[in-house]
């Protein structure tokens, strides 16, 4: 039985099923037809092109639509918010009137399908599939497409039932966001980044694979992964909140890795393993509240920034070629034990070690370090600080710590300069002992508060270790004004002759009795 012939929704009256003849569907010809159910474009021998913008758009009881001549344009939102739409297959002709879409088609413009909530599967061969195409179909479970190439952005965004997708190398930002059901994704050897947001909130997402062929993962990728277990890739980029709050990863691998961003693993609780040994940069709150992590490969680190291992579950820290770690960049890290800083200088930014209580050693091997008020406040557990002679160290870095031993490290002869104090020594350690009371005057506060020596076996002489304090008679004096007089009369200067040996007594008559 033949159709009634329709080109416009002005033609339907109460008709439900019709015929569309022509080359074209117009744009908007249906739109809003509420109680059209089948569209055949196959019409008295029709050969339908093209399907325009909107042409069946909102059309909510629509089942089916059948087209088998050449290949067919879809037009923007052609079919967007139609809910009782079921599948829709595009690989050419079938004579069935089977529920559904049936087209054969080389592209999916901008939001043919989105809405479409009853949209179960989509099938067939493609090109492109457009921005938005399928937005918000939540029934949809599979995407199986060949020759495809391109998915715009947005294109599954909110499907939530989509289990199974084919990947093309190109993958617009945000295509699959809150695709709640997706459990495993395979990215192709082609693809050399995954754009912002790509599988962003895919809460059930478990399995990644073939990342390592990827070059940069930008912004929000897999942010909220929940499920994510590990991490293995090529990137040598890996952008703001890429990984954030995907509390179930454990391990992360990125060997070219030489940025990583704002908060890019922020939130993930589980992680303990981190090997990036190409890092070079490490932006603020990068690793914060990853309580886990204990082990990391950051000794090629030289940038550092704000907060970047909060409350982190580090236990111990080699930086090689630092030069600045920001404000907090290690707060809260209770489990360190010990630091090695050996780049050539490094700037420390305020509290960046606060509340290390586990802390117990800290030894910067560079040849200047700058360390800012309350770097290591509250590090309960520290008893002794090695630094280089060169050093500029306020009164308060320390402030609230245990400190008891300042190793100054310095070449024999060198003159070491401390804001407004001066040490000589003829060794190439300068120990200076004391407590470290963030109370006391900044001359109290660096445990310089008497010339002390400690002498070594003969044996042992290439490795003694000097406690002393000197200060030079004249200027250098009148610049502290407040040190008591007792002191004044302890100062004094090695000569080249003294040998720190136990049967020296020389230095020993030198040093102001007790």
């Amino acid at each position: 039985m033949a159709l009634p012939r329709a080109t416009s929704k002005d033609d339907l009256g109460a008709l439900t099923q019709i015929g569309v003849p022509g080359d074209k569907v117009a744009d908007e010809a249906f739109l809003g037809a509420v109680t059209l159910e089948l569209a055949d474009l196959r019409f008295q021998g029709s050969k339908i092109k093209e399907i325009g913008s909107f042409a069946f758009a909102n059309c909510v009881s629509l089942e089916v639509v059948a087209c088998y001549v050449g290949n067919v344009k879809i037009g923007p939102y052609a079919f967007q918010n139609c809910r009782s739409l079921h599948n829709a297959k595009f690989s050419g002709p079938d004579d069935r009137y089977t529920q559904g879409v049936h087209f054969n088609v080389e592209n999916i413009e901008e939001g043919a399908f989105k809405g479409c909530r009853s949209l179960e599967s989509v099938a067939g061969k493609i090109g492109v599939i457009g921005e938005s195409a399928f937005q918000d179909c939540s029934a949809l479970e599979r995407c199986r497409v060949d020759d495809l190439t391109q998915i715009g952005e947005y294109a599954f965004r909110g499907c939530g039932s989509l289990r199974l997708v084919t990947l093309p190398a190109d993958v617009g930002q945000y295509a699959f966001r809150k695709c709640t059901s997706l459990s495993s994704v395979r990215i192709p050897s082609a693809a050399k980044i995954i754009r912002t947001g790509t599988f962003k909130d895919c809460y059930a997402l478990a399995m990644l694979e073939g990342a390592d062929s990827v070059e940069t993962i930008e912004d929000e990728a897999f942010s909220n992964c929940a499920l994510l277990g590990s991490v293995n890739t090529g990137a040598e980029n890996i952008g703001k909140w890429a990984f954030a709050n995907c509390i179930k990863l454990v391990e992360v691998i990125a060997r070219n890795v030489k940025t990583i961003h704002q908060q890019t693993f922020e939130g993930c609780s589980s992680l303990s393993k981190l090997i990036t040994p190409s890092v070079n940069a490490i932006k603020q709150y990068a690793f914060a509240g990853c309580t886990e992590l204990a082990e990391v490969d950051i000794a090629n680190a030289e940038l550092i920034q704000r907060c970047a291992f909060r409350g982190c579950g580090l236990k111990a820290l080699v930086l090689s070629k630092v030069i600045f770690i920001g404000i907090g960049a290690f707060e809260l890290c209770e489990k360190l034990e010990t630091l090695v800083i050996r780049s050539e200088r490094v700037k420390i930014r305020q509290s960046a070690f606060k509340g290390c209580s586990s802390l117990t050693s800290v030894v910067i091997e560079s040849d200047f370090v700058e360390i800012e008020p309350r770097a290591f406040r509250g590090c309960t557990s520290l008893k002794k600080v090695t630094v280089p002679g060169n050093s500029v160290i306020h009164s308060t870095a320390f402030q609230g710590s245990s400190v008891e031993k300042l190793v100054v490290l310095g070449k024999k002869g060198q003159l070491k300069s401390h804001s407004r104090k001066n040490i000589e020594s003829e060794e190439e350690e300068v120990v200076v002992e004391g407590n470290y009371s963030a109370k006391d005057d900044p001359l109290k506060i660096m445990g310089w508060t008497a010339a002390t020596h400690e002498v070594l076996p003969e044996n042992d002489k290439d490795k003694a270790r000097i406690l002393l304090l000197s200060l030079n008679r004249t200027r250098e004096l009148n610049l502290l004004p407040s040190m008591p007089q007792e002191m004044r009369q302890m100062t004094f200067k090695p000569q080249p002759s003294d040998v720190y040996t136990i049967t020296t007594q020389r230095l020993n008559d030198r040093v102001a009795p007790e």
